[in-house]
């Protein structure tokens, strides 16, 4: 893909790549500017006009806007209590959403995040068994 360029669609739940992706979401982590723009005006569309140029003047990007808090939201000039309160739902929505997608990522097998289990032979249960237990949903 070296030289080809990614277009970025909104979606539900957050950007969806066009291509190089086929389908799946663009990660929290890498969203621009331009993204979290789309996202605000999706999700926050009765703040996007009052507080885009904030988000703009300080870069917010996925990176910043799942770090955000109240005191940040408040520091980039977001005044407003019940607006802060508003758009830290949203925020704190996406940030949950992020993180159930990591997890998930995390329990893929061939993530390099498997449990190894120590050998042992106290344990009631065979190796196999506990695995399997610990791999259920």
């Amino acid at each position: 893909l070296a030289g080809a360029t990614l277009e970025a669609r909104p979606t539900k739940d957050g950007l969806t790549v066009k291509r190089g992706m086929k389908g799946k979401t663009k990660p929290l982590y890498f969203w621009t500017i331009a993204d979290v723009n789309k996202w605000l005006k999706k999700h926050a569309r009765d703040y996007f006009e009052m507080y885009k140029e904030i988000f703009n003047e300080h870069e917010v990007t996925g990176r910043t806007l799942i770090r955000m808090n109240d005191i940040k939201l408040e520091k980039i000039g977001i005044t407003d209590p019940t607006h802060r309160h508003d758009l830290m739902q949203f925020i704190l929505r996406l940030r949950l959403k992020h993180e159930m997608s990591d997890l998930r990522g995390l329990n893929q097998r061939g993530s390099g995040f498997e449990l190894k289990l120590p050998e042992t032979r106290q344990s009631s249960m065979d190796k196999s068994q506990l695995e399997k237990l610990l791999s259920s949903k």
